[in-house]
């Protein structure tokens, strides 16, 4: 019974985050639609200075940790290599790129601003499928068998789509309908991913 409370606690989680990253969706297509109209009727006049808006200075505060994470785990292999795992270091170094786009896109709410960052997410996406898909078959030269076969497939399947959302990411033009577009694909993947913790999250209920 309290399994399958935690998971009924977890899947509303993951569905409030859905609906969260929906809406907030939905307002960046709107705010990169309004800053094209500002554009177009200000011509060549000179932009009015704003105030910095939430969004910018949120991402401003998270480019900061992701910063300091990575100078964090720097200073611990400093201080004893290999504390820190290298996939771990490039992880925190991806951030960090991630960050600073979501505060140029923030900054300057332009579709090229937020491709670039959906293009690194999905770049990031194959680079965490990969490393995971490479572990799993270090661990079978070590001990045969430590990853079952099914699993082993799985991993690579994982891989695979990755790749395939890149390349989708890529066919993607900048204008306002693609970005549409966009939205929707990541809407998509949200939901597949929702799935797949509710499919993994009810294997381990049935395993206590």
């Amino acid at each position: 019974m309290k399994n399958r409370a935690f998971v009924g606690a977890l899947l509303g989680f993951a569905l409030g985050l859905i609906v969260s990253e929906s809406w907030r969706s939905a307002a960046r297509v709107a705010e990169a639609r309004q800053a094209d109209q500002r554009k177009q009727q200000a011509g060549s006049a000179e932009p009015v200075q704003a105030a910095e808006s939430a969004d910018a200075r949120y991402a401003r505060a998270s480019l900061k940790l992701a910063q300091l994470a990575l100078r964090e785990a720097n200073e611990a292999n400093e201080r004893m290599p290999q504390t820190v795992p290298e996939s771990n270091v490039n992880q925190f170094q991806q951030d960090v790129r991630l960050a600073e786009l979501r505060l140029k896109a923030a900054l300057d709410p332009s579709l090229r601003g937020f491709r670039s960052e959906n293009l690194l997410l999905a770049e990031s996406a194959i680079q965490v499928a990969k490393d995971e898909y490479q572990k799993a078959l270090l661990a079978n030269q070590q001990v045969a068998g430590t990853v079952g076969k099914t699993r082993l497939e799985r991993l690579g399947m994982e891989v695979e789509a990755c790749r395939l959302n890149l390349e989708r990411e890529q066919t993607l033009r900048d204008d306002m309908a693609s970005r549409v577009t966009d939205v929707q694909w990541q809407l998509q993947w949200m939901r597949d991913e929702l799935l797949h913790v509710r499919s993994r999250v009810e294997q381990l209920s049935d395993l206590n």
